[in-house]
């Protein structure tokens, strides 16, 4: 292979890192998981904070029906007691027992009440900093994705021009280098080749090559790497 015949592997390479690398930074580039994660956290902060304030209302709005309820009782028990309907001894004081009974129970709500009533306006305070930050949050996340998005079509477009460049990039390159090349691009993630670092290592993998494959690479040759297999190439002024 002459070395005319390498650089035009070499720049095929190039082509096909960037590729990689683009292909990867879409698949995995993800700036805004962190911020998403702190958003969900402050949302579900502020349904806690909602749910409890709901929770709160019902249970006042249950004990005024209840409360309202037992003062209908206690009125139609007085109705029938001092109305003169009931005149037996032991049903007036099964009656006046009842009335007792549910007066305590009026008692025992509307104390509740008033703590919930107490209760309610901190309540709905505690609203206030959760639903502040959730508005924060979305709005730097729905910012910092508008900018993602930017940035990914760029992305895409610059992976499609360079697919359109790699068919160009193939021509002078022997079909017989252009398979093994293609084979261990497979085989490697997409990257073929790696440079011969200063200190005479491959570098993709960090294996010290021998001085014979940093020579034949030197020449032109097609030389790889005795680990992961790579053709290695030789910048200028490699030892």
């Amino acid at each position: 292979m002459s070395v005319a015949e390498l650089q035009a592997l070499w720049r095929l390479h190039l082509v096909d890192s960037r590729m990689v690398e683009i292909s990867r930074r879409l698949k995995l580039y993800q700036p805004t998981a962190a911020l998403r994660r702190e958003l969900q956290a402050a949302s579900e902060e502020l349904a806690r904070s909602e749910a409890r304030v709901r929770s709160l209302q019902q249970e006042a709005k249950d004990i005024e029906l209840q409360d309202r309820s037992v003062e209908e009782k206690i009125k139609r028990f007085e109705k029938d007691l001092y109305g003169g309907k009931v005149v037996n001894p032991r049903e007036v004081e099964a009656i006046q027992k009842e009335i007792r009974l549910l007066k305590d129970q009026r008692g025992e709500l509307d104390v509740r009440l008033l703590e919930l009533w107490e209760m309610l306006p901190s309540a709905e305070a505690a609203l206030e900093e959760p639903r502040r930050r959730v508005a924060e949050l979305s709005r730097r996340l729905e910012s910092e994705e508008a900018v993602l998005k930017r940035e990914n079509q760029q992305l895409e477009e610059e992976y499609r021009q360079l697919a359109a460049a790699r068919r160009e990039r193939l021509e002078g390159i022997p079909q017989a280098w252009l398979a093994r090349y293609e084979a261990i691009r497979q085989r490697q993630g997409g990257v073929a080749m790696a440079d011969v670092t200063s200190e005479g290592m491959c570098g993709a993998c960090g294996t010290t090559l021998p001085r014979a494959t940093i020579e034949q690479a030197k020449a032109g040759n097609i030389a790889t790497c005795q680990e992961c297999h790579r053709i290695v190439y030789v910048w200028e002024g490699t030892p």
